[in-house]
């Protein structure tokens, strides 16, 4: 299976593999971004190394992997390269992917997957300019590089939210940033939409995923105020973590905006 991704900016494809194993067939690594997701993740998180953009070193990294029963990525490799600078890119955007956990019916074996990354400078360029930076900023320091992602309960000192003086809280930043759009109020829909994704050591929301939907624009209204959005990571350990957070975001009959509600469930902020 093959999917080709974020046009106009590059060239990305995803070889799903699946394989029999005594007769059954183990399904293969999904991610648990769709596609439209994913392109936004994209967008915002792909580097471009300095070195590589001036040089003009271009073209496709492929990176061939393994994950365990619950998602994990137990083994990844380059197996098609395009220069040191470039793989080191591609390897380090395929590391924030949060990846589905297999069916609790599956074998309790490894699954196989390929992924793809395009990369080539003109395009590249124009999403910098359309973004705004041309590198994502960096990790915070001090920061636990292992990868590993808290609940944000679990962690000693919580994400904040970067407040300005518009917005000095989320909940004003959501209700005064956030319009509904006009045609899911031509329709009358309303709803919540409820969108979980990772709060980055670099402050910035990765692999946003919407966990209930609301139609006419609404969810992805919701996706696009959340991905702008800047943290202080949490902390664990006198150190910045990756967190895994929820919201929920309510659209009303009547409004112009939207409505932030706070997760009861213990996993949002």
């Amino acid at each position: 299976m093959k999917y080709y991704l974020l046009q106009p900016m590059m060239l990305l494809v995803v070889i799903c593999i699946s394989f029999s194993l005594h007769g059954q067939t183990v399904p293969s690594p999904v991610m648990n971004m769709s596609e439209s997701e994913y392109k936004v993740f994209l967008s915002q998180f792909v580097n471009y190394p300095e070195k590589a953009l001036q040089n003009g070193e271009e073209g496709d990294v492929q990176i061939d992997f393994f994950c365990d029963k619950n998602g994990q990525v137990t083994e990844r490799l380059v197996s098609k390269t395009v220069s040191q600078t470039v793989d080191s890119a591609a390897l380090a955007l395929f590391d924030l992917i949060i990846w589905k956990p297999l069916p609790t019916n599956a074998p309790d074996v490894m699954s196989k997957g390929s992924l793809t990354f395009g990369f080539n400078s003109k395009k590249f360029r124009k999403l910098a300019k359309h973004r705004g930076y041309v590198q994502a900023p960096p990790t915070n320091q001090p920061a636990d590089t292992s990868g590993k992602i808290y609940m944000v309960e679990k962690a000693k000192i919580p994400p904040e939210f970067i407040k300005t003086d518009d917005n000095p809280t989320l909940a004003d930043y959501i209700n005064n940033e956030l319009k509904y759009p006009e045609t899911a109020k031509k329709l009358g829909l309303a709803g919540t939409v409820t969108l979980s994704f990772i709060i980055e050591l670099n402050g910035m929301p990765s692999n946003i995923h919407a966990e209930s939907y609301v139609g006419g624009g609404c969810t992805e209204e919701a996706i696009r105020l959340i991905s702008d959005l800047k943290w202080t990571p949490a902390m664990v350990n006198d150190k910045y973590v990756r967190t895994f957070n929820k919201l929920n975001i309510t659209f009303e009959k009547g409004r112009n905006n939207a409505i932030y509600i706070p997760n009861q469930n213990n996993t949002g902020i």
